[in-house]
């Protein structure tokens, strides 16, 4: 059986004209029924864990709702020193197209695929912002047209994400109501150059509006 698997989420509730927009999407599949007039389908559409509808492709399409896809800049700048002796320029400029996303709509939802890659978040902002290679061979960026901006990356981590697991009204922003989740920085990463943002230390945590990760004395950093 063939099946690919829509590689994005659907995150809003609710669409236009007041449908609920699927969770999931299947398509370009050999769907089985047991309907003796229709046995055969090419698309479903999921709504938690539910199939809400089975037919074509056309049919399946009004139950899109707003796509966001889940993607981590940290491959861009790791894998970027040897993709494309894998599968080409041409399918490496389609693999990690952050640019081309958000010009086509598409929400981005950016995480650090931890432990494979790095967990520091100022890692991945810094990958998406500069595209910079590893090995030092791009330094204007790997595909330099896929850049996002510093504030675009930001949102991406946090309201983007928020977003992919349908918990936007909970968190992702800093609003009255929501979760008091935070981190303060060592230094402004909106004021300084692109290139410095990967030294950028938290200096705390505020999970839930309560501190988890205090900063250290000056006295305490000195100790071994």
């Amino acid at each position: 059986m063939k099946l690919l698997l829509y590689a994005l989420l659907f995150g809003a509730p609710v669409w236009a004209q007041g449908r609920p927009a699927a969770s999931l999407i299947v398509t370009h599949a050999n769907v089985y029924t047991v309907d003796r007039q229709q046995p055969k389908a090419e698309a479903v559409a999921v709504i938690g864990d539910r199939i809400v509808a089975v037919g074509s492709m056309a049919e399946i399409d009004p139950w899109r709702g707003p796509e966001i896809a889940s993607m981590q800049p940290y491959h861009a700048i790791d894998d970027g020193r040897w993709v494309e002796a894998r599968i080409g320029h041409e399918r490496a400029e389609t693999s990690y197209a952050w640019r081309s996303f958000l010009d086509h709509g598409v929400t981005l939802a950016f995480g650090t695929d931890w432990d494979v890659a790095p967990l520091n978040p100022m890692l991945g902002l810094y990958a998406a912002v500069t595209r910079a290679t590893l090995d030092g061979k791009n330094p204007k960026g790997w595909i330099p047209e896929q850049k996002v901006t510093l504030a675009e990356a930001v949102e991406a981590y946090t309201l983007g994400s928020a977003l992919a697991e349908f918990q936007e009204k909970e968190k992702g922003s800093i609003r009255p109501g929501k979760l008091a989740d935070m981190v303060i920085l060592s230094d402004n990463i909106f004021d300084m150059k692109p290139e410095a943002i990967r030294r950028v230390k938290v200096e705390t945590t505020i999970v839930g509006g309560e501190i988890v990760y205090p900063s250290r004395s000056p006295q305490s950093a000195e100790q071994p």
